[in-house]
């Protein structure tokens, strides 16, 4: 809009005035950003951005919709069923009904068969083969792409995997892992709007955005589960560290009491038969460690131990059927497991939970120096689900619970249709 503008008219028969834009032009508008959270534009984070026509075309496109593409929240841009560079493209806004626009009034399903040479050039595969686009090698284009093409190729390709949550937690993953933050959290984002109501999905982000240091969104994603699933204890407590990561340590201890004291279902007692320790470690450590900034009033003074702890693992998953199994070996070379659930160093492996969310928890309080190998046995999944194989998350601690603490966290998605063991990391005492 304009400013509003005053002149005397007098004897003048003809006035001349300019016209200054306003000031509020829409900068501060509320918007609902890819975690599910009203935000104004100035308090968001990865997840919402103010584009403007130098930030469109940093990207040199020849079309609005391939200038818009992965740059506004909610927005699809689809080529056509054939991958041909140069295609017009068309869009997609997502929502309880989508509404889709192609330059020929078409929407085209883009799980296609494609060819080799109108995708990538190649001179190791016959250009004439036709394949399909799941059996192409993403990572591998990418990883061949100059660091300043990165971002435009990934764009090219993701047309052909909105609807692929690993092609985004891998790619953003690998965004991070380069160095390239912003890029990568932006390519994370996606994964919350792939459905609205997969839990799944917003647990696989929010282990990715911890893992990443994310914290603020990281919390905002894990309201959204908690909201999905009020009746897990694991929602509750994803929840609570995540206000702990952020500093807010009588909120984090709240919720940690509740969700440990809460009165579940007798179904999910049974299930969760001994997650309280989980819990009850995790109050004391944030007891012993901010004392000071805690209220523990509700907390019965029977509960409140110091429970340093030389190693600590604890590994989440974010599918509700699916089998995995934590395993530490220490440097003597003996494994902690369900069916090893003390070790003659000391070490101790919580209740095996082989149904649910877990998660499973290995306590060791004076390990030996040396060398801690961690690892999961997957047993895959019981049903395929938007959020295609379980993302599992380990959280790795050293001098748990001292001014000495260190932790670790990795994120991973187990392979599809590949079971046992699998090479989680490693830590030295």
């Amino acid at each position: 809009g304009f400013r509003e503008v005053e002149a005397p008219v007098g004897t003048q028969s003809t006035l001349h005035t300019i016209l200054e834009k306003g000031a509020a032009d829409l900068k501060e508008v509320v918007v609902i950003s890819a975690y599910g959270i009203k935000r104004s534009s100035h308090s968001t984070t990865s997840s919402v951005q103010t584009l403007s026509g130098d930030q469109v075309n940093t990207i040199k496109q020849t079309n609005v919709a391939g200038a818009l593409a992965g740059k506004t929240s909610g927005i699809q841009v689809q080529n056509s069923q054939v991958f041909k560079l140069g295609a017009e493209p068309g869009i997609r806004m997502r929502g309880e009904n989508e509404w889709a626009y192609h330059p020929n009034g078409m929407v085209f399903n883009t799980d296609t068969i494609l060819r080799k040479k109108e995708l990538v050039q190649t001179t190791t595969a016959d250009p004439q083969a036709p394949f399909n686009i799941d059996n192409f090698d993403y990572m591998k284009e990418l990883k061949r792409t100059s660091a300043s093409e990165r971002y435009a190729k990934y764009m090219q390709l993701r047309s052909y995997y909105f609807s692929k949550p690993t092609y985004f937690f891998e790619v953003g993953s690998w965004f991070l892992k380069t160095g390239d933050r912003e890029h990568g959290l932006i390519i994370l984002s996606n994964l919350a709007e792939l459905e609205n109501s997969s839990y799944e999905l917003y647990k696989m982000l929010g282990y990715k955005l911890k893992e990443a240091g994310d914290y603020a969104d990281e919390l905002s994603v894990f309201k959204k589960v908690l909201e999905l699933r009020p009746s897990d204890p694991q929602s509750y407590r994803d929840c609570a560290l995540a206000y702990a990561d952020l500093g807010r340590y009588q909120e984090a201890l709240d919720m940690l009491y509740e969700g440990m004291t809460k009165r579940y279902s007798p179904e999910l007692r049974n299930k969760y038969n001994g997650i309280e320790e989980v819990f009850l470690t995790e109050i004391n450590h944030i007891v012993s460690m901010h004392r000071k900034q805690v209220n523990t009033q509700r907390i019965g003074k029977e509960l409140i131990v110091d429970m340093p702890m030389d190693v600590r693992v604890v590994m989440n998953w974010n599918k509700n059927n699916s089998d995995i199994d934590l395993w530490v070996t220490d440097p003597a070379g003996e494994k902690c497991y369900y069916g090893n659930r003390k070790t003659k160093s000391g070490g101790r492996m919580s209740d095996d939970f082989t149904d649910g969310f877990g998660p499973e928890q290995f306590l060791l309080k004076t390990g030996e120096k040396g060398k801690y190998r961690i690892q999961v046995n997957y047993y895959s999944d019981r049903q395929f689900t938007i959020a295609g194989p379980t993302t599992v998350m380990a959280e790795i601690y050293l001098h748990y619970g001292t001014a000495r603490e260190e932790r670790k966290i990795i994120c991973l998605q187990m392979q599809k249709g590949k079971e046992g063991e699998v090479f989680i990391g490693e830590v030295e005492l």
